[in-house]
């Protein structure tokens, strides 16, 4: 498998040259770059193997700042190498890679220059004896070729890669990271089993085992056995479960060095199951003993009922938070429910007061008279008031209605009702079938129906027209005037409902309307005032 081996700008691991670079690979050859004076000289390719004789680097990747030696004008900045070269002095750094079982490819310089530097990388061949460099690169990334499948000479005795990286041109290099593609061997791996027993020696199939780190799992076989067929060599840790059972051990750290292991080994134990008993009792505000109240704990859906006595019991009830509630029909319960915690012992008292649930309803359906549903009708209960409204089936139920004896009235504005209303006796129980028939009244006009009224042609001793007609109308009432019969409407009710010869009665010196006029005003009135 190839893969990149990143080198940190500050692993000095081998002499390598870093100078900006098209990107594409470049050969080695001979020619030296300018090399410092003295005892800062690039040091022999016989010499590496012993220069090299502390601090070695192990690791795949390596940093560019773990250079074993310089020329002296290199300097680490943060994770980057800083190479100061003159025009008669080079900078460099010496980097080295361990071999192993590794094949490499390609090295790359990822750097950057002022103008005028340029990058050299040199390699040592141990065919030659000599450093081989490539041709300088002024732009990043440098790339060269170091094939170790195709070529030995790069390798040193001890299995080492040596490159330097050579700054050259007065000026000032920054190298940023260095790169090897190598092909990397997959570690060794082996086989690793084991066995699940329960305390008596049986096989437990279904236990699942995880490795970690990784999180791999896998399950006992119909035997209790279990077996990874390729565990990397390394530290790992092997970790056996099961609902409700426990292991001994809790798990196994295992060392995989170069062969298989086997009698990877565990014991399971039924983790016991605890459970307390529940109880207590349901009453009557009196003390008085309620018997076949349904008591369910939730969760799990468990029930009991009460006995002659009040009293309720459940014997094993496992460790956990419930909620405790109390039903019987026509009942209601102080409290509603209880949250009950189930821990170290068995809970007792957990108790109820009940009452009988004296409230009921009363329902039925209004219909037309050709028995199509009639919603919108309000129905009203007295005493009390209280009220409901039939839907658009006609439907209606007035709830908590204590027992009593009541009458129900249906209303709807333009509309009569038969019966007008009910009598209605609330005992024990629900009170249905309260039905009603709706009729539509006949639109009442002021025109047709009223005038007629008001002018006299019913009974002159019904007229309104002496008083409030002609020039000069009394109270400014002209009753044959649409607009001011609209407008004075609810003055007119109020007057023509008095009684007859009181202050105000209206008609003043004649005799109170009929029931059926009287109605038919309201009728009017309810209609929307029609003309």
């Amino acid at each position: 498998m190839k893969k990149w081996i990143g080198i940190p700008a500050g692993l000095a691991l081998l002499l390598c040259i870093v100078t900006a670079c098209s990107g594409r690979t470049q050969g080695l050859e001979t020619a030296q770059p300018a090399q410092p004076a003295g005892d800062q000289a690039l040091p022999r390719i016989a010499e590496l193997d012993a220069v090299r004789n502390t601090a070695e680097i192990q690791q795949v990747e390596l940093g560019t700042q773990f250079y074993f030696a310089t020329s002296g004008n290199v300097v680490n900045q943060n994770s980057s190498v800083l190479f100061t070269s003159t025009a008669t002095e080079s900078a460099w750094a010496l980097y080295s890679v361990d071999k192993a079982d590794m094949e490499f490819f390609n090295l790359f310089v990822d750097f950057g220059t002022a103008a005028g530097q340029k990058l050299m990388i040199g390699v040592a061949n141990y065919s030659t004896g000599r450093w081989m460099f490539s041709t300088p690169f002024s732009s990043s990334s440098a790339n060269v070729s170091v094939n170790t499948q195709s070529e030995t000479n790069w390798i040193s005795p001890q299995g080492k890669l040596y490159f330097v990286l050579v700054g050259q041109g007065n000026q000032t290099m920054i190298v940023n990271g260095i790169r090897l593609l190598a092909d990397v061997p997959p570690p060794p791996s082996f086989p690793v089993s084991g066995t699940v027993l329960d305390e008596n020696s049986n096989p437990m199939e279904g236990v699942s085992i995880t490795l970690t780190p990784g999180g791999g799992s896998l399950m006992t076989d119909a035997n209790g056995n279990f077996g990874f067929l390729a565990i990397p060599a390394g530290n790992w840790t092997l970790t056996p479960s099961f609902d409700g059972w426990e292991f001994n051990p809790v798990s196994t750290d295992i060392q995989v060095v170069d062969a298989e292991l086997t009698g990877v080994d565990f014991t399971g134990s039924e983790i016991p199951i605890i459970t307390h008993a529940v109880s207590g009792k349901v009453q009557d505000a009196s003390l008085a003993p309620i018997e076949g109240v349904l008591l369910t704990l939730n969760p799990g859906g468990m029930t009991t009922s009460s006995d002659a006595l009040g009293a309720f019991s459940f014997p094993a009830v496992e460790v956990g938070a419930y909620t405790l509630i109390p039903s019987k029909t026509d009942y209601l319960f102080a409290p509603s429910s209880r949250n009950v915690n189930v821990s170290t012992a068995d809970l007792i008292n957990q108790n109820f007061t009940g009452s009988l649930d004296l409230s009921y309803s009363v329902s039925g359906t209004v219909l037309d008279v050709f028995d199509a549903p009639l919603g919108g009708v309000t129905l009203t209960l007295t005493p009390g008031g209280q009220q409901a409204i039939s839907d658009s089936l006609g439907e209606f139920s007035i709830a908590d209605v204590s027992p009593g004896s009541y009458t129900l009235t249906p209303a709807r504005s333009g509309w009569s009702f038969a019966p007008a209303n009910r009598a209605v006796t609330v005992v024990a129980s629900n009170v249905s079938g309260q039905d009603f028939s709706g009729t539509e009244n006949p639109v009442v006009s002021f025109s047709v129906d009223l005038l007629p009224i008001i002018q006299g042609d019913m009974g002159s001793e019904y007229a309104c027209i002496e008083c409030h007609s002609g020039s000069f109308p009394e109270e400014g009432l002209d009753m044959t005037n649409y607009d001011d019969v609209v407008d004075r409407s609810s003055t007119i009710k109020n007057r023509i409902n008095r009684t007859q010869g009181s202050s105000g009665f209206m008609p003043k010196n004649g005799t109170k309307w009929l029931p059926a006029y009287l109605q038919m005003f309201q009728d009017w009135i309810d209609g929307g005032y029609a003309p």
